[in-house]
């Protein structure tokens, strides 16, 4: 595997790593709002 393909995959998983942790603060965030409007 070249160097150029590890840097890629290794920044993939950076990347779902950060969406995964935005969704999960996402709903933390929301989750309130949305027991507060009920």
């Amino acid at each position: 595997m070249t160097a150029r393909a590890e840097s890629s995959i290794a920044l993939t998983k950076v990347g779902l790593i950060a969406l995964y942790i935005a969704i999960e603060i996402t709903e933390v965030l929301t989750t309130p709002l949305q027991l507060s409007s009920e």
